[in-house]
């Protein structure tokens, strides 16, 4: 008896895979205090944290943990990466001859601190200089124009969201003046090691979590629907989705159980070493921009426009479209995972997060700046098919209201 060959999905004819560069993860209750020890170990004699200001009884922790090593901490970095912040945490790091560097947060704090390590390794003295390492639409994901030729210090990452920014070599700071956020790159920049402490993650509000949950599942969803999915990513990104999906909202309204918070700080892992195998799309290039013209968290951009985003990917992605449905919602076909992820965005209303541009406070007229940026954005270029500003004009019209 013989039997047809199983497929393993997606499809692919083979490509090399650079995988993510973080060298160490610690998770669990506890872990905090365990990876500044080890960090101590290393011989690091001046180690500086960039904190969030919802995180001050973990930098007390690690000043604990630390000791003598413990060098300061700075936590005035502005959502979004502010350039000022970044030149604001830089001074205050040389000041106090920083040779390793914490972050506590999310996506603000952690890429705030990429941003300090290579202005550090480069020896710039503004975020104004970064400008060889910026990644441009077109130019091919992560690709920078130059490599970084001294190791920048060590990183430490304690996410106390969900966004996913200790996984990534990424990092985005924004253009007070006009609101643009520009990426850059270098493959030196993940974090060395990534700590996730469910008991650090208690204290963030609850708004913050959900959004940021939201904007993990649109990591999940972006790296499955991504043209540079492979077999490996695939799987993890499908796992981490169907984790996020049953965990978020419960672990959100009760902040309290350790045991959702964990478990959805490893679906966002999950979700997050995905996408930095396979980039993202539509939906990121999107968020990264409508997010600081707003002053929106990321996640509510997600919540807001990843459903019309599948959708308009939806004639090229059914078969990815289909195994989100069936990792999250037990199947259903493709129009299933369209109205899941929808479903799963309405139901963070409970938490205070938006599901419409109105709803949020955009500014109609001020969307056709957006759509100009959008384009420009790098994470267009492995959105699963070409789009136009038109494109982007008409996805923002469908989720006005």
């Amino acid at each position: 008896m013989t039997s047809e060959p199983t497929q393993i999905a997606p499809r692919t004819d083979g490509r090399t895979v650079t995988l993510p560069a973080v060298r160490e993860l610690h998770y669990g209750s506890g872990a905090l205090e365990l990876a500044a020890a080890q960090l101590s170990a290393m011989g690091e004699e001046r180690v500086f944290v960039i904190a969030s200001r919802f995180s001050a009884a973990a930098v007390d922790r690690l000043a604990g943990a630390l000791g003598d090593a413990y060098a300061g901490s700075f936590d005035e970095v502005v959502m979004h990466v502010r350039r000022d912040s970044v030149d604001a945490g830089l001074e205050a790091a040389r000041r106090a001859g920083a040779t390793a560097l914490i972050s506590i947060g999310g996506g603000t704090e952690i890429d705030c601190t990429k941003a300090i390590a290579l202005c550090l390794a480069c020896g710039f003295g503004s975020a104004h200089e970064l400008a060889a390492y910026r990644v441009r639409a077109g130019a091919g994901a992560g690709q920078a124009v130059a490599p970084v030729s001294i190791a920048p210090p060590r990183h430490l990452a304690v996410p106390t969201t969900l966004s996913g920014a200790e996984t990534t070599t990424l990092f985005g700071v924004t253009d007070p003046e006009s609101s643009e956020k520009h990426v850059y790159s270098d493959p030196s920049l993940a974090p060395w090691t990534v700590v996730l402490d469910p008991g650090v993650a208690a204290g963030t509000p609850d708004w913050l979590w959900a959004s940021s949950g939201m904007r993990a599942v649109d990591h999940a969803v972006e790296s499955v629907l991504s043209p540079r999915a492979w077999p490996l990513q695939d799987a993890v990104a499908l796992e981490g989705l169907r984790v996020l999906r049953h965990n978020l909202i419960y672990s959100a309204l009760n902040p309290d159980e350790v045991a959702a918070r964990r478990a959805c700080q490893l679906g966002a892992w999950m979700a997050s070493y995905a996408v930095e195998t396979s980039g993202v799309g539509l939906s990121h290039a999107i968020g990264h921009q409508l997010a600081p013209q707003f002053d929106l968290a990321h996640g509510v951009t997600s919540a807001i426009m990843l459903p019309h985003v599948m959708g308009f990917n939806a004639d090229v992605t059914a078969p990815a479209l289909e195994r989100i449905a069936s990792a999250g919602w037990g199947g259903g076909g493709a129009q299933a995972a369209v109205d899941g992820i929808r479903e799963l965005a309405g139901s963070l209303r409970a938490a205070g997060i938006a599901t419409t541009l109105s709803e949020a406070g955009a500014d109609r007229p001020a969307l056709d700046a957006v759509a100009d940026r959008v384009i420009a954005d790098p994470s267009i270029d492995t959105n699963p098919k070409p789009v136009v500003r038109a494109d982007v004009m008409a996805l923002f019209a469908a989720a006005w209201e």
